[in-house]
């Protein structure tokens, strides 16, 4: 049996099942738009004021409301219906990019707006995200769970192919106003698959004699002592915090970097990021072919190192096609560190905490990024892009090493569960 026909085997096993094969028919769609809106959104910005600072402050914008609202966005995926809460934060997303199409096409946007609309998208994210991660091992068995969330990601990342490549089209032929309402129409998509969806009624959690805030304050704080106990999990998350502060907001800052070191426009972008795109797909296609969760560990870790000497190398270098290649690299080492760390974690963690926890991750992959863009941003005003790049991606190289040397001991905590 051939290295291939494992991995086709193990999307054919994960899409077998009904519910996931809607979920992921419909937010392939959706991703696509995602990927969409983000260029067209990144080069708006750029285009209005020429800033790397207001590249970071989009990015701080979409932040604010992730660091405030995802944690408690996991408290209610683990009190209330997931399914509804992702419908409704699916249907907010809809409606900011429908506003965004409208006014960009009425010539009212502005700078101010973006950020505006730049939180609301960030306050839908953080109160659906947490919600969307807790559903997925319901909708497949747990020992398809390795190949679902693999599966996940290599949609994620031919969204991250041809939404840019889609976006470069519809800029330059229609303009951005279009790119916006091309993600409108796309949220239709994964809403009515998520209402297809046949899910057992869900049991909500015993109402307690305590008020609803004091409810959900403990609740976040028992998910907080959860993670805190767990050691391996909360170390995981400690260095996936790094990796998503110094590494990752180089996809925010690409906009500028394009422009201003590599001198392209939105086509160059859209190849960056394509590269990156293609990298990622083929690191979905590798983890895919694994049957259990043995070796993630050792991978996750090590793709956080290469990733902090990848974005120091990408930094260094005004050679587009050398920076394509690294891209193409950073593709690969962001999606096994990412999946790797979503894959150990549902695997280990308790279902009743499940929401919380993946609420905490999912705020330390979103939410880092955006702190960092707006900390980076800032010191490309000053410094110009590449030092301030080459610094963190070194300090992110060097921790992850460090770190690298205790896997064994994280090995026999997040690998030693039913799916190895």
């Amino acid at each position: 049996m051939t290295l291939n026909t494992i991995k086709f085997r193990s999307f054919a096993r994960a899409l077998a099942h009904r519910n996931f094969a809607l979920y992921m028919a419909g937010s392939s769609i959706s991703l696509i738009g995602m990927w969409v809106q983000r260029l067209a959104m990144g080069w708006l910005i750029w285009e209005l004021t020429g800033s790397g600072a207001w590249l970071g402050a989009i990015a701080l914008a979409e932040f604010i409301p992730n660091f405030l609202i995802t944690p408690f966005g996991g408290v209610l995926a683990d009190r209330f219906d997931r399914r509804k809460l992702a419908v409704l934060a699916q249907s907010l997303a809809c409606l900011q990019a429908t506003l965004l199409c409208l006014l960009t096409a009425l010539d009212q946007i502005t700078p101010v707006l973006l950020l505006f609309l730049g939180f609301y998208s960030g306050l839908a994210f953080a109160l659906g995200q947490s919600a969307r991660l807790a559903l997925i091992p319901s909708l497949i068995p747990k020992a398809d769970l390795t190949a679902a969330i693999a599966t996940s990601s290599v949609a994620f990342n031919i969204a991250r192919v041809f939404g840019p490549a889609i976006a470069g089209i519809i800029i330059s032929s229609f303009g951005v106003a279009t790119a916006f309402g091309f993600n409108a129409l796309s949220y239709v998509a994964v809403i009515l698959a998520l209402i297809a969806l046949n899910l057992p009624p869900t049991q909500p959690k015993p109402r307690q004699s305590a008020h609803i805030v004091t409810q959900v304050l403990t609740d976040f704080v028992e998910g907080w002592r959860y993670a805190r106990s767990k050691t391996a999990i909360f170390s995981l998350i400690l260095i996936l915090s790094i990796e998503a502060l110094f590494v990752r907001p180089l996809g925010d800052l690409l906009p500028g970097l394009v422009d201003s070191v590599f001198s392209k426009g939105p086509e160059g972008l859209a190849i960056f990021t394509a590269c990156m795109g293609g990298g990622a797909i083929l690191a979905g296609l590798y983890l895919a072919q694994k049957q259990n969760v043995s070796g993630l560990t050792r991978l996750t870790l090590g793709s956080i190192a290469i990733n902090g000497v990848g974005v120091a190398l990408f930094a260094s270098t005004h050679i587009f096609w050398l920076g394509a290649g690294i891209m193409a690299v950073l593709g690969f080492t962001h999606v096994v560190s990412g999946t790797g760390s979503q894959t150990l974690i549902q695997s280990t963690v308790d279902d009743h905490m499940r929401g919380r926890v993946m609420g905490l991750w999912s705020l330390t992959l979103r939410g880092g990024p955006a702190l960092g863009a707006v900390s980076l941003g800032w010191m490309s005003v000053f410094f110009g892009f590449s030092p301030p790049l080459i610094i963190s991606g070194s300090v992110t190289a060097i921790i992850a090493l460090f770190m690298f040397r205790f896997r064994h001991r994280l090995k026999d905590q997040l690998e030693n569960t039913g799916l190895s």
